[in-house]
């Protein structure tokens, strides 16, 4: 045991000094701490100890966690380096450092971005800041115990828009188009419903999130963020739809954002079935609304997390639900719609990031 002072049992062969002293080599140890001595006995018999040195043997990697977006919501200034947290421990060396890594594909070569963590954010939890991602990039974690052993997480997808032109990546539909700068949503005009997709499948083996700056002019009925399986189903419904979402044939979750009701509501789009949280300061606003909603698999149900940071506010959570179920295991598609329920009102975003892994 490190530390030790007695207790101590003979390791491997006594060997006889020559002019440069002697060496030993221990046999196996399991892995764990201990404290190491040496008996040196005189040819009388007498014996005497050095003084114990702790050892360490650590020969397995740490344990972590998937990848996950941290629970806050970023801010507009760092929308495209959206910070992961990973939960590692180690039981023997403890944790050194926590690397962030990037490639261009989940199987590919990863580099490492960025400079290592060595602290953790709070008990085994590390957060990193995460790269300043362009198109679509995979992240992951590289983790390195004191002893050198490293373990890698799995890689999270990070997808990125900024708003700078329409990307053939997304599928709009209804009243949906790309201008300006935003995803224009609704049009300032009444009696509208249009969204856009995300073509490529989402991973959904871990968490799943998505952020967005929203932009509304007008007041009328909302913007809902739906996570769905069929491209077949987006956008179904009536013209005016209930946040442009509710309408949907196939679909596992939303989340709505209603200026009608003063609300974030999150639940199923096929059954119509949600619960609201109040919620207000989203429409006519003079500065854009940073929304963060982050989906989190839990022994066979979701969470539900959904934060926000309106104007100059700090990031805050705005609503949150447990789902029974999980996301399809071969996938998801996220998209944002709106909808003007009959009155006239502009729904527009940019600094889209969706994630998952």
């Amino acid at each position: 045991g490190l530390g030790a002072t007695s207790g101590f049992a003979n390791n491997g062969s006594a060997v006889s000094p020559t002019s440069g002293g002697a060496s030993f080599v221990a046999t196996t140890l399991a892995d764990g701490r201990y404290s190491v001595r040496v008996a040196v006995t005189d040819v009388a018999g007498n014996v005497a100890y050095t003084a114990p040195i702790n050892v360490t043997i650590d020969t397995v990697p740490p344990t972590v966690s998937e990848v996950q977006r941290q629970l806050i919501a970023e801010s507009s200034s760092t929308w495209d380096a959206p910070r992961y947290t990973v939960t590692a421990t180690d039981a023997t060396a403890g944790i050194a450092s926590v690397m962030l890594q990037v490639g261009t594909s989940a199987s590919g070569t990863f580099t490492d971005s960025g400079s290592p963590v060595t602290q953790p954010y709070s008990g085994n939890i590390y957060v990193v800041p995460g790269p300043t991602v362009t198109g679509t990039q995979w992240v992951r974690m590289r983790v390195t115990d004191v002893a050198g052993n490293e373990a890698t997480t799995r890689a999270t997808m990070v997808t990125t828009w900024s708003g700078g032109s329409a990307d053939s990546a997304w599928t709009t539909g209804g009243s949906a188009s790309f201008g300006g700068g935003y995803l224009i949503l609704t049009p300032n005009s009444g009696n509208k419903k249009g969204g856009a997709y995300y073509e490529s499948l989402i991973p959904t083996t871990g968490q799943v999130s998505i952020s967005f700056d929203l932009e509304v002019n007008g007041s009328a009925d909302g913007v809902c963020v739906p996570f769905f399986s069929e491209p077949s189903a987006f956008l179904t419904g009536d013209a005016g739809g209930y946040l442009g979402c509710m309408g949907m044939t196939e679909g596992t979750y939303f989340v709505g954002i209603s200026e009608y009701h003063g609300a974030i509501e999150i639940g199923t789009p096929m059954n119509g079935s949600y619960i609201s949280t109040p919620a207000s300061g989203f429409a006519n606003t003079t500065s854009l609304v940073r929304f963060t909603i982050i989906l989190t698999p839990q022994n066979g149900s979701t969470f539900i997390d959904v934060q926000a940071q309106v104007g100059s506010a700090s990031p805050s959570r705005f609503a949150s639900r447990t789902m029974t179920g999980t996301l399809p295991t071969a996938g998801t598609l996220v998209g944002i719609t709106g909808a003007t329920g009959g009155q006239a009102a502009e729904h527009k975003v940019r600094n889209i990031v969706i994630s998952g892994s």
